[in-house]
């Protein structure tokens, strides 16, 4: 019965039954998974170290060493020292009862009307990028793709992305 044709308003549709790869209508209401399935965490659900935290805007100059402490609510806590001149960031953290030692490169740029703008390598990867995530269940610090983490708004549909841009502009009319 695999690969079996179906006409429909003239043309022949070749169909697969079920398995997709020859075209056709495959499915209907409730047949897929996604009802139960896991989907992807998000950044919002996740732990995230700015550089512009450690390194506000024309704050962080070199030579420099720094150190202190991120921390999210109750929830969390990450101790870092900072060293411009190495161009390296060590975390101290408990993850689970186990203390987590992680150094992370940085790298700068220089933006077309001055100053330096600094950048997280990704342990994992070496992408440049501006935050690293360490989501529930994760291990270590690493950039958002590595983790695997979508956005929120990846997941809204297209009348609540535009209420909720349009709830933003009022919000920024209300404040200034």
């Amino acid at each position: 019965m695999a690969g079996a044709e179906i006409a429909r308003k003239g043309v022949r549709i070749a169909v697969d039954f079920g398995k997709g790869a020859l075209g056709g209508v495959i499915g209907g209401f409730g047949s897929t998974r996604w009802s139960g399935a896991r989907t992807r965490a998000t950044t919002a659900e996740a732990f995230a170290l700015r550089i512009t935290t450690l390194a506000p805007p024309g704050r962080l100059l070199w030579p420099t060493k720094q150190s202190g402490s991120v921390r999210w609510g109750d929830e969390a806590a990450v101790g870092f020292r900072l060293d411009v001149a190495a161009g390296l960031l060590q975390l101290d953290y408990t993850l689970r009862g186990t203390e987590v030692s992680e150094s992370i490169a940085l790298d700068r740029t220089r933006p077309p009307f001055g100053g330096l703008r600094w950048w997280f390598r990704c342990p994992r990867c070496a992408r440049r990028c501006a935050k690293l995530y360490l989501p529930p269940g994760a291990e270590r610090f690493a950039c958002r793709l590595c983790q695997r983490l979508a956005y929120e708004s990846q997941r809204e549909c297209a009348s609540k992305r535009f209420a909720r841009r349009l709830e933003e502009v009022r919000l920024r009319r209300e404040s200034g």
